[in-house]
């Protein structure tokens, strides 16, 4: 469980990368960078709270609240 915890964490990471300050107004398939960067931070943090680590967890949180 792991493993697949650590590769899902991996391509979020990805995900989250899509909204930078040089694409803005930018989408995936119709979908707007922003959105998905919130879905991914989300996800990041049930990622991160499973592996127990709050730390990062909370970061992620914040960033959605950004």
């Amino acid at each position: 469980m792991i493993k697949g915890l650590r590769s899902f964490v991996e391509l979020l990471s990805v995900v989250a990368t899509l909204n930078s300050k040089n694409s803005t107004n930018a989408s995936t398939y119709g979908v707007p960078n922003s959105h998905l960067l919130v879905c991914a931070q989300l996800y990041l943090v049930v990622a991160y709270k499973l592996q127990k680590n709050d730390k990062v967890s909370s970061k992620h949180l914040l960033q959605v609240c950004l």
